[in-house]
């Protein structure tokens, strides 16, 4: 019953399947390989699936979409609405493929770049802060892990392979292969007192 519903919905994916088609090989290929992630087939059936079943995943094709056209993005969001509480920042070409968000809920992904196969929880930030060597948001190796609650801001790099544990506040560069764990904030006035640093 379930395989049918699917298949009488397919109008609602009809103009993000088109522009689909319409899509560079590079941003087909990307788009590819964040459905691999969710354990999606390729082709245009298991997209529309995907399409009408995940709005995660939904939210990072319209980016993707946005990265090359403003007008392809616009058709795309015809039918489906965005998910809100999932902010992507529109720079998808500088986002590796096989990104996958999960409960991608209260979550900002704000970065320089970010490598291939990188997993995202929910309520993590990645955003601007302290500029190093003129670049003010993080650049995500490959194959990273962010746990759930991760704070990452600032031109840290964070390299090939490395986690960040739940919770984890980052702001100076993790190497790769390595665990980020702890915050990194710390008490130096009191209300009425001067700082003797």
């Amino acid at each position: 019953m379930g395989k049918i519903l699917n298949y009488l919905l397919i109008w609602r994916s009809l103009p993000c399947l088109i522009v689909y088609r319409l899509l560079s090989l590079e941003t087909r290929s990307l788009i590819q390989a964040d459905m691999k992630r969710y354990g999606s087939k390729a082709g245009l059936l298991a997209l529309h699936e995907i399409l009408l079943h995940n709005g995660i995943f939904r939210r990072q094709f319209f980016v993707r979409v946005l990265g090359e056209s403003k007008f392809k993005y616009r058709l795309c969001r015809w039918c489906y609405k965005p998910l809100f509480g999932l902010e992507i920042s529109s720079i998808a070409n500088r986002i590796g493929g096989g990104l996958q968000i999960i409960h991608g809920y209260s979550t900002i992904i704000y970065c320089y770049s970010m490598g291939e196969n990188c997993t995202v929880y929910q309520n993590v930030t990645l955003g601007r802060g302290k500029s190093v060597n003129g670049i003010n948001a993080p650049i995500i190796g490959n194959n990273v892990t962010i746990y759930a609650g991760a704070i990452i801001i600032g031109g840290v790099h964070i390299g090939d392979n490395a986690k960040i544990a739940a919770g984890a506040v980052v702001v100076k560069d993790v190497p790769p292969n390595s665990t980020a764990v702890g915050q990194q904030a710390r008490i130096i006035t009191k209300a009425g007192e001067k700082n003797d640093e």
